[in-house]
């Protein structure tokens, strides 16, 4: 087995131990895991799964020339982080304990967990001294970001983000928005407007960003046109059609293989009534597990999740063979808008 792919799956398996550790078992079907067999589903509509409401399926919703066009506008935009691997792991570091901190904070002093999480948060300290003391008095190099070059931010070992705000014909204008997506942690909290920009990237007349673009409307029309609702979690997005969703902004994430993301559901901040991600990955193999259905992905399916299985239900992504780039859209219900 590859070295790089072993030690990613073995540092993604602590950080999730760490993840449920602290925040504690997430919603689970309860269910055996299916495998969704959704090689005779149509392209490029939206299909709902028959068992799971609020999972949809997206086949080939980008082709082939397509995901070399969004893949090659990544490659442009993000750049390989500079940090240094000392630096790397004390940004890590601090927020582990950032994390336990918080998490400790939830549960009054003299329970079994606040003394858990407080065992937790001594180790996690000691670790950062140590840390501390390898990454030395020289600060790491500002990251560089701005509307259109953004340094890959490495949340977890083996997993990079990047921000793009998309353009505003396309979906909720960003300056509307702007204060609800403000100190996202999984790109370092970095203010909004560094964040990469789909319409100053389409001002350079990129090829690849108009691609991006109207992949961004192709979406949206194929939600719309599988109607349905996307609603009924108590999270402002009860009887939230999907004919009324609009994109908000954009996540460009990259696995390194080996590495996965553990199950989870996703925050309510920042607010996303249906979230959808788009494989681009370089060949089949691809899965991730939404509740008990395992979806495989080609590169260019996209799945959404939204309502029961937005809210309800916990969805993981499973470690590859091979890097996995990916692109995820946020869109937001008309009760959840801001406008003006």
């Amino acid at each position: 087995m590859p070295l790089v792919y072993t030690r990613n799956r073995c540092a993604g398996a602590v950080a999730s131990a760490l993840e449920w550790f602290a925040r504690g078992s997430p919603r689970a079907s309860g269910l055996k895991s299916v495998v969704w067999s959704t090689s005779s589903l149509p392209a490029r509509r939206a299909v709902q799964h028959p068992e799971l409401s609020g999972l949809w399926l997206i086949r080939q919703a980008v082709d082939e020339e397509g995901v070399a066009q969004l893949r090659r506008l990544v490659d442009e935009v993000a750049l390989p982080p500079r940090i240094g691997s000392a630096h790397s792991l004390l940004a890590a570091a601090d927020r582990e304990v950032a994390m336990l901190q918080r998490q400790q904070d939830l549960h009054p002093s003299g329970s079994e967990q606040h003394t858990d999480l407080g065992l937790a948060l001594g180790s996690a300290l000691a670790d950062r001294r140590a840390v501390r003391e390898r990454a030395g008095p020289s600060p790491p190099p500002p990251p560089l970001r701005g509307r259109t070059r953004w340094e890959w931010y490495p949340y977890e070992p083996a997993r990079l983000m990047a921000p793009m705000l998309l353009h505003p014909e396309d979906g909720v204008a960003p300056t509307s928005a702007h204060g609800r997506l403000e100190g996202f942690e999984v790109f370092d909290r970095a203010p909004v407007r560094d964040w990469l920009g789909l319409s100053e990237l389409s001002q350079q007349g990129s090829d690849d960003a108009r691609r991006l673009r109207l992949l961004t409307r192709e979406l949206s029309h194929a939600l719309a046109a599988a109607g349905g609702d996307a609603g009924g979690s108590g999270h402002g997005s009860v009887a939230s059609p999907l004919q009324s969703l609009q994109a908000v902004f954009l996540q460009l994430q990259l696995l390194r293989r080996g590495a996965g993301v553990s199950a989870h559901v996703d925050a309510a901040d920042p607010p996303a009534d249906v979230v959808a991600t788009v494989s681009l990955g370089s060949g089949s193999g691809d899965t991730v597990r939404v509740g008990h259905v395992v979806v495989p992905l080609e590169p260019g399916d996209c799945y959404a999740i939204g309502g029961h299985a937005r809210w309800e239900v916990d969805h993981e992504v499973h470690p590859s063979y091979q890097d996995r780039l990916s692109l995820t859209f946020r869109f937001l219900g008309a009760a959840n808008r801001v406008h003006g």
